[in-house]
């Protein structure tokens, strides 16, 4: 896979996934519809069903009444008349009832093969994200090897720009080598080439120079060989380097557009970040100012982070200047606007609070239950204002040496149970 497929491939992906969500948050407000469309409509099969039952009540009321104005009147035609037009009337209307009751309940049963349908879909959804999140995982690996490639591809250019150095310094000794002993240079050198001749002429002509190298004395008669030898090699390394820088441009090109893009997704994500901590900030201290600064914003991805924040009637001010309790709610502040950017199902504190003062600690047990909605807390705590807040508490206790029990209560189990105790 080129690195271009891997860049438009990742590309697709983000863009399905972003489909796959928006198909999926859709299908979730269908389904918030549909159980409000079941409500209405059971609130209205509740209310025909009452309807009726006032009917059937008006109608045996106008019967004994029927039954009173003939025992009483014997003989008045005319009102007899009209009151069997009414309870014809009446008779009518139940029969209209009835037949609103059976259209309701054929609507309820397509809500629920719709919400079945439904959930049906949410489930494939599900199953295609993770399966684009792990292509997506995959993506990042082949990245890595890239880099890791671009690294060994780094160093093989370093060992060949030696090598080509010293391939050049051996040329230039071989230069010396053959005007020391032949005082020939590499052009003067090719006058003696012969080109076009038999096998016969040049066994010929090597004995005879061979006879007259024995003349001249010892020389390096491969020489010439070992330069075009030293040539083309020199030519191979030229071109492999040629091709490493070519590929190590393209990756350094490859990281720049993912440092980018990492950059831009940190700009929105600290920028939610901020806006939620001055929000939840201001909630938990009941006014205020705080907000979230970048120590260098030329270099975003490896600067460092100063939290500025201003309780009620103090000045603006660096959060290491705050007390030992307003450091602490600045702290949770931060943490819960982390949490509403991408709500975790689960999450673990341990003792957070336990430099707050009462009033705080309420602030943030309300804040925490509000949270509880989206998120799934376990709380390590010895504040009373938060294990008031708590759907659950457990403990440990130790009644024999070296046992250790876990007790644990539903607080409002316990609380209907007191109040069943004080109504006895």
């Amino acid at each position: 896979m080129g690195r271009e497929d891997v860049k438009e491939h990742a590309q697709e992906l983000k863009s399905t996934i972003g489909d796959y969500e928006e198909a999926l948050e859709a299908l979730e407000k269908k389904l918030t519809q549909l159980k409000q469309e079941k409500d209405e409509a059971n609130n209205a099969l509740t209310e025909k069903k009452i309807s009726l039952s006032s009917t059937e009540q008006n109608m045996k009321y106008m019967l004994e009444q029927i039954r009173e104005i003939e025992e009483a009147l014997n003989g008045q035609g005319e009102k007899q008349e009209q009151l069997v037009e009414k309870m014809a009337k009446f008779e009518q209307e139940k029969q209209v009832l009835l037949e609103e009751n059976t259209h309701i309940e054929s609507l309820i049963q397509e809500d629920k093969a719709s919400i079945v349908a439904a959930l049906e879909r949410r489930k494939q959804y599900d199953e295609e994200k993770v399966t684009l999140e792990q292509e997506e995982v995959k993506l990042a690996e082949i990245i890595n090897k890239a880099s890791e490639k671009l690294s060994n591809l780094k160093e093989e250019r370093y060992r060949l720009e030696n090598k080509k150095e010293n391939s050049a310094i051996q040329k230039q000794n071989w230069g010396n080598t053959m005007w020391e002993q032949y005082e020939l240079t590499y052009n003067r050198a090719l006058e003696y080439k012969i080109e076009d001749c038999s096998i016969t002429e040049l066994k010929k002509h090597s004995v005879e120079m061979r006879g007259q190298i024995k003349q001249i004395g010892n020389v390096n008669v491969n020489a010439v060989e070992e330069y075009k030898e030293t040539k083309t090699r020199y030519e191979f390394l030229t071109g492999q380097k040629e091709d490493m820088e070519k590929a190590e441009a393209t990756l350094i090109e490859m990281i720049d557009e993912l440092m980018n893009q990492m950059k831009e997704i940190f700009k929105v994500q600290f920028a939610i970040i901020a806006q939620n901590f001055t929000e939840v900030f201001k909630e938990l201290f009941g006014g205020g100012e705080a907000y979230l600064q970048l120590l260098d914003e030329e270099n975003i991805l490896e600067s460092g982070i100063e939290i500025i924040a201003k309780p009620p009637g103090k000045k603006l001010q660096n959060m290491t200047l705050l007390s030992g309790g307003e450091r602490t709610l600045t702290a949770i502040s931060l943490i819960f606007g982390i949490l509403k950017l991408k709500p975790s199902p689960f999450c673990v504190l341990d003792e957070i609070e336990a430099a707050l003062d009462d009033a705080n600690v309420l602030r943030f047990a309300n804040y925490l239950e509000k949270l509880s909605k989206e998120t799934q807390f376990i709380v390590i705590t010895h504040r009373k204002g938060t294990m008031e807040r708590a759907h659950t508490l457990y403990g440990v206790t130790m009644q024999e040496r070296g046992v250790s029990t876990v007790l644990s209560i539903e607080l409002e189990d316990a609380s209907n149970y007191m109040d069943q105790k004080k109504n006895n």
